[in-house]
């Protein structure tokens, strides 16, 4: 095994569950917005990756925008803290303002 992903339902859900499993000190090796989805990446004794995974729920106009940006987009995700996503989560900001992702220098 190289690689296993976890797709949550919810942002919060997945946000969520980075606030549990970091209370054992368990903590994601980077968490990348990639555009079409939210991910967190854990290492495991083996050096397996673990992703746990939101879909940001892209329409097919937004999914061809973004492939058709070629490296620029694909190779350009932006990193995010979970911890800060959740509680800017629970004090009101929508899943569409903290999952927006753009080309860098847009």
């Amino acid at each position: 095994m190289n690689h296993f992903a976890f797709e949550y339902p919810t942002l919060a859900e997945m946000l969520e569950t980075h606030q549990r499993i970091a209370k054992s000190s368990i903590t994601p090796s980077i968490c990348l917005n990639h555009g079409p989805t939210m991910s967190m990446y854990y290492e495991d004794p083996d050096h397996n990756a673990v992703e746990l995974f939101y879909d940001n729920k892209f329409s097919e106009e937004q999914i061809l925008a973004f492939y058709e940006g070629g490296d620029d987009h694909v190779l350009a995700p932006i990193r995010f803290d979970p911890a800060e996503l959740l509680q800017e989560l629970r004090t009101g900001k929508t899943v569409a303002e903290l999952t927006a992702w753009s080309p860098r220098g847009e």
